[in-house]
């Protein structure tokens, strides 16, 4: 697989490059990776014959790469990742990004997850039990709830997905170019801009969502996230909140692989990621 990394940083005025050269020769001693010093302040990696070739260039110490690399195996990847990990504290800052948000999940397995499983009030449970959970998988009742929270808020009948996209505001397409998604996500984005608050802002659907601070990434970082979590849809990693959404998800699987048939458990999951994106829904 190749994977395109952009790193971009500043050394702290406590190291100096050749400092940073000497962690990394250490770091790959055992792979089968080459180094060479150009220069005192150039130090270069050569993967293989497939991947570019890594620079560490610094102008006063400072340093912005671009690197495109091809490895069989998931363990280089790791390795490259660990590196990246190892060295992050020597610099000032460091902003490291890749095609496919690799960089972001391993930060996220390196620390506990940021999100709290909350519990679910009575209400709430009220909500599920409205429903034969016992019959429906865990996603069907989500839905459920999704197509009665619209048909309250919007004062119509709406009792399949088919039904919730039909009634998908003509606006948000302008935003998010909805047709890249799935129809399992469009009734998230509708469920959440006909429905929600967002923060201390108000009503979702009364927000300029481009001007309104955040609300556009978080928007859009949740569905994408809920996507690759819940339905295995993977379209690119939006940044280090879809990864803590993502993680929190396999952390609950681990310990409740039945989440599928479980609809207490994955209201609770939903629930807890749309606050942390900022989202509430609206009582009744």
């Amino acid at each position: 697989m190749s994977c395109t990394f952009f790193i971009k940083g500043k050394l702290k005025k406590k190291y100096r490059a050749n400092d940073l050269f000497n962690v990394i020769i250490e770091e790959i001693k055992d792979t089968k990776w080459k180094y060479k010093f150009q220069s005192e302040e150039n130090f270069k990696i050569f993967f293989n014959d497939r991947s570019e070739i890594l620079s560490f260039r610094f102008r006063n110490n400072e340093i912005d790469e671009i690197c495109k690399v091809h490895f069989e195996s998931n363990e280089e990847f790791e390795k490259l990742l660990e590196i990246f990990y190892n060295i992050k504290n020597m610099f000032y800052y460091i902003e490291i990004d890749d095609d496919f948000g690799l960089w972001n999940d391993y930060l996220a397995s390196k620390n506990p997850c940021k999100i709290k499983l909350r519990e679910l009030s009575q209400e709430e449970k009220n909500e599920i039990e409205g429903f034969d959970y016992k019959k429906y998988n865990s996603i069907s009742i989500i839905f459920g709830i999704i197509a009665k929270d619209l048909s309250e808020k919007m004062d119509k009948k709406i009792s399949s997905i088919q039904e919730i996209i039909d009634n998908i505001d003509p606006k948000l397409n302008e935003i998010f170019f909805l047709e890249m998604f799935k129809k399992e996500i469009l009734c998230f984005f509708c469920w959440i801009y006909e429905t929600m608050e967002y923060k201390n802002y108000g009503k979702v659907k009364e927000l300029d969502i481009k001007t309104t601070r955040g609300l556009g990434s978080n928007f859009f970082t949740f569905c994408c996230a809920i996507g690759e979590a819940v339905f295995g849809i993977y379209g690119g990693n939006t940044g280090p909140k879809h990864s803590q959404i993502v993680k929190l998800y396999y952390e609950i699987v681990r310990k409740n692989p039945n989440i599928e048939n479980d609809a207490f458990l994955m209201y609770r999951y939903i629930l807890s990621v749309l606050e942390y994106s900022g989202f509430k829904k609206i009582i009744h």
